[in-house]
């Protein structure tokens, strides 16, 4: 770990003096209360770092505390305490400590819940440290020879424990499976040494060996650019390290930020002044990624040749997927001058099956080469076993994984690892933005339109925002990948914010697969009241007879959405939420999917004994069933919230139909993304209505990005594929367009409906969210609340239409673990006011407080409800 290095002979006797006089250390205490959230200050030894963790007394109770800044005067006037004792050596760099502030200001979050992101979790309250076992050793202090001669002849199995630890020690647990009592008969004589070594917990997710794949001229071209742009960035960051050199050794100047770089000692150190970029190994010469230009055309003619040889009817899917948009002749948009204007930050839009992942992994091989280190941010847990599996296969141990899913003790070893220096590449979801990395090179975020980068639950924050920061504190290049990149990603790139990269083909050339639209109330006009269209049937009998396998997705778990009498209308809820029971057959159990709570089956209803109960929508446990119905001979497998509660279930899943285990997989939104399964020829969509009628203004985006991505898991490899969507909207414009996967059609239909109707990215939504534990003070705080911010608004502070939209309402859920919920919904226009207009927005919040009542205000939340 950083810290204090006592073996440093110091020559500058003041510097001496210095770290012996007695410093103020700012510290945030460890406790989640605002009216705690603010620095106090405590009295040290001038050698205590930033950073670090220490115990303090608060109080009249010993309380653990964080070192945010080491002064040599205090304001206060009283006696200060002392910090007692210094747990953590400076773990949290000043980098981090930077994004600290960012975020309090950014999302109007408490200090210390911004910190908890930083360590591992049970890491504060000393439940996780380092793991150590019992190791044996032949006793250091006693000669080979000594010890066999203190051992008899005839003693054979004690001779052969020495012979197998003369070469190196083992674990205790080891040799007593070996050995037996021998190993305790030899420690008591002395001639063994038991003492205690770390041990790393590592997540046993294994490997998948990968390189050697020869990239197409659209994967070549990405990987110049953005090798290009960091290659640009370090240049810069050199050039400013020489200036602050330099005016410093002239006497010009002490301040680094007027140089542009970050005020950051780490990054400073990593930085060599007198390194420049040539000697770092970095090129602005990307022709090593290239290729001639006739080579470049000569291959986007053949895959556009390749194309249209496909046997499909959908003339607009081969037009847009085979477009030559990276000749360099074509790219008009990503010139040096362009590129250098939006500063490294890239919008990679490939289509399914286009290789954007050994993109990801050629610019991160060829940034660690360069000494920086790469974070790679994926959307859903089930996806970073397979991509950690991927770069473990080429990085080995130089990577480390971060997720929510890892046991305690498992993450709290990779943190370690990563503060450490022992791994330059952290894989995982949202929270591996929050990994200790120092020098960052590039920070990849893919499937960048996924909803799960933005945290919904306290504290609230958007990892996309979080990565921009670091990526700029580190000059660090930022690239946000997508098949079907969000709306509001892709009106930034069009305003300057992005540099576009496009990959409008799939690496193997073949046909994106065919969606075919399947009108189900047509089908139920013909008699069929099933779950699958005869069209769907049918397509799963001829992929199973030919041996192929199939995925059916249904963004819905469980067997059934609710249970209601059929006589009085009674419908089963849960006594917490306001929320209807979802039944699941599997454990004849109603759950709720809010508070996780579980009631017995109902096999009458409670209100009217009438036994005519009646089942809701269809979830993926019925899906099952079905299949087993008309397939008894298919191996079916399950992906959803139910079947991954176990540790590693998503990749014992996934793993099992990789290995073709089973023929079919049904899965929610899990199965959506991502995955690359070679023998899927079909994908078959149920009910894609669902996500289409939700009362959210992103309902038709995510209904087009839940399609598109879906459909590109079938035929990825040398197969062919097919989709099969059954809808009861089959003249929905959402479905026309992402069965021709016309993502730019999408998008301007989309933006010019966002801009009409006032709604994000040209206005920004701010939800004050209202909970109480009772009715009466969650609507008085409500109202309070609602009346400052009316106030605000007709207000002279407030510019004249800025607020588009302000109303108070009762939450569309109303109550969510026994608490009830209140929301106040504003449209702010999206202009140089937004932001200071949100601040006060947050004030007025803050200020607004009842008893047993608590407050959050979010920026453009991903749900409503």
């Amino acid at each position: 770990m950083r810290g204090f290095d006592a073996d440093i002979k110091y020559k500058d006797i003041e510097y001496y003096d210095f770290l012996k006089k007695i410093m103020i250390a700012e510290i945030i205490i460890d406790i989640s209360n605002d009216g705690v959230d603010r620095i106090f200050d405590y009295t040290a030894d001038g050698a205590i770092s930033v950073g670090s963790r220490v115990v303090v007394p608060f109080l009249n109770r010993k309380m653990q505390g964080y070192v945010i800044n080491v002064k040599e005067k205090s304001d206060y006037e009283g006696r200060l305490k002392a910090v007692e004792a210094v747990l953590d050596d400076g773990i949290i760099s000043r980098e981090m400590l930077s994004l600290m502030d960012y975020m309090t200001a950014r999302y109007n979050l408490r200090r210390i819940d911004v910190l908890h992101l930083f360590l591992p979790p049970n890491m504060r309250d000393g439940k996780v440290g380092e793991l150590k076992r019992k190791f044996v050793t032949l006793n250091p202090e006693m000669k080979y020879d000594e010890i066999i001669a203190s051992v008899r002849k005839s003693q054979s199995r004690q001779i052969e424990l020495i012979d197998a630890l003369e070469s190196g020690g083992d674990y205790l647990s080891n040799l007593t499976a070996l050995y037996g009592s021998t190993v305790n008969t030899l420690i008591k004589k002395g001639l063994l040494t038991v003492s205690a070594r770390p041990v790393r917990r590592v997540p046993a997710l294994g490997a998948i060996e990968s390189g050697g794949v020869e990239l197409t001229a659209d994967q070549r071209y990405c990987v110049g650019e953005i090798m290009s742009a960091i290659g640009r960035k370090a240049a810069e960051q050199s050039e400013a390290v020489n200036a602050k050199t330099n005016a410093e050794q002239c006497g010009i100047a002490k301040d680094t930020t007027q140089y542009g770089i970050a005020e950051s000692a780490e990054q400073s150190e990593a930085v060599n002044a007198k390194t420049n970029a040539k000697q770092c190994g970095i090129t602005k010469d990307i022709t090593q990624y290239g290729i001639a230009e006739s080579a470049e055309q000569s291959e986007a003619v053949n895959a556009k040749t390749d194309s249209n040889r496909c046997d499909n009817k959908n003339t607009e899917i081969t037009a847009v997927q085979n477009k030559p948009e990276n000749t360099k002749t074509k790219q008009d948009h990503t010139t040096a001058e362009n590129a250098e204007q939006r500063g490294g930050r890239f919008l990679l839009h490939g289509v399914t099956g286009s290789g954007k992942t050994e993109v990801y992994m050629r610019v991160i091989e060829d940034t660690v080469k360069q000494g920086k280190t790469a974070v790679m941010l994926v959307p859903e847990i089930s996806l970073t076993a397979q991509f950690y599996k991927l770069f473990k296969g080429r990085f080995f141990d130089d990577v480390a994984i971060i997720h929510s899913g890892l046991s305690a003790g498992e993450r709290f070893d990779e943190w370690m690892r990563i503060l450490n220096k022992e791994a330059s590449i952290v894989i995982g979801a949202r929270s591996a933005i929050f990994a200790p990395l120092e020098n960052i090179g590039v920070i990849i975020i893919d499937e960048e339109h996924d909803g799960s980068y933005m945290s919904e639950s306290n504290p609230r924050y958007d990892a996309k925002e979080v990565a921009a920061f670091r990526a700029e504190k580190n000059s660090a290049a930022l690239v946000l990948g997508s098949a079907t990149p969000s709306v509001d990603t892709y009106y930034k790139m069009t305003k300057g914010g992005y540099q576009l990269l496009s990959m409008p083909n799939r690496v193997n050339a073949k046909c994106l697969p065919k969606i075919e639209i399947v009108d189900m109330c047509a089908e139920l006009r013909n008699g069929n009241a099933g779950l699958f269209s005869r069209r769907t049937e049918d397509a799963l009998a001829a992929t199973l007879k030919a041996g192929n396998q199939a995925m059916i997705y249904l963004n819905r778990r469980g067997y059934s959405s609710f249970v209601m009498c059929r006589a009085c209308g009674y419908v089963a809820k849960c006594s917490d939420c306001d929320i209807s029971l979802t039944y699941h057959s599997g454990d004849d159990l109603l759950k709720c999917h809010y508070c996780g709570k579980k009631f017995y089956m109902i096999d009458e209803c409670p209100e009217c004994k009438s036994k005519n109960l009646r089942y809701g929508k269809t979830g993926t446990e019925k899906v099952v069933q079905e299949l087993k119905k008309l397939f008894p001979k298919a191996r079916i497998l399950r992906m959803d919230n139910d079947t991954t509660r176990e540790k590693d279930g998503h990749d014992k899943i996934l793993s099992a139909f990789y290995r073709k285990e089973a023929d079919i997989l049904v899965g929610t939104q899990m199965i959506a993304k991502g995955h690359d399964f070679s023998d899927v020829t079909l994908v078959g969509i149920l009910d894609a209505d669902m996500s289409l009628y939700f009362s959210d203004y992103r309902s038709n985006e995510r209904t087009f990005q839940l399609m598109t991505q879906v459909a590109g898991r079938a035929g990825r490899e040398k197969k062919s594929g097919e989709v099969i969507l059954q809808t009861y909207a089959p003249s929905h414009y959402v479905f026309k367009i992402a069965a021709r996967y016309d993502y730019k059609a999408f998008y301007e239909k989309e933006i010019n409906s966002r801009e009409v109707t006032k709604y994000p990215p040209f206005t920004v939504i701010v939800r004050v969210l209202v909970t109480g534990d009772a009715d009466e003070p969650a609507m008085k705080t409500v109202r309070k609340i609602y009346n400052a911010i009316k106030e605000f608004s007709r207000s002279g502070e407030a510019e004249s239409g800025s607020f588009v939209y302000l109303a108070a309402m009762r939450s569309p859920v109303a109550r969510i673990q026994n608490r009830f919920r209140y929301q106040i919904l504003m449209r702010i226009k999206n202009d140089g006011n937004a932001d200071r207009i949100i601040s006060e927005i947050y004030r007025l919040s803050d200020g607004g407080h009842e008893k047993d009542t608590v407050v959050f205000t979010e920026i453009n939340p991903q749900s409503l409800t």
